[in-house]
């Protein structure tokens, strides 16, 4: 199986001055890179699990990967 690589904090960053608005890469100084979402609990590149609490404009809180959406939708 391959090895994964991630873009680490700095590389989030970057993408964000350079894709979304630079006024926005201040919020963090090291970001979690989120590799994976299973119901409420999302986990970064190192394995830390983290329990999803966001939702707002357009997010529902569903959870990631909801069986019964995934379900129906499929």
């Amino acid at each position: 199986m391959a090895e994964r690589t991630y873009l680490g904090p700095q590389g989030i960053i970057e993408k964000k001055k350079k894709y979304i608005m630079p006024c926005l890469a201040h919020f963090y100084k090291e970001p979690r890179q989120f590799v994976r979402g299973s119901m409420q609990y999302l986990y970064d590149s190192e394995g830390k699990k983290y329990l999803d609490c966001f939702a707002g404009v357009s997010v529902i809180n569903c959870g990631h990967c909801n069986p019964e959406i995934n379900k129906k939708v499929t």
